[in-house]
């Protein structure tokens, strides 16, 4: 697996999407994509559907 590293600007945090995970999910997004499911750091959370742009 390799990995890249990123500086992330102010411009980047207006103009891109991001997803921070553990390393051991990387493999599974790699193979399967962003899959949407609720994360057990989530479960508390609102549960209706809503795109954020």
């Amino acid at each position: 697996m390799t990995f890249k590293k990123y500086n992330i600007s102010l411009p980047n945090m207006q103009s891109n999407y991001f997803h921070f995970t553990s390393i051991s999910n990387l493999e599974s997004i790699r193979t399967n994509g962003l899959l949407p499911h609720i994360g057990k750091h989530a479960k508390y959370i609102e549960k209706t559907k809503k795109v954020f742009s």
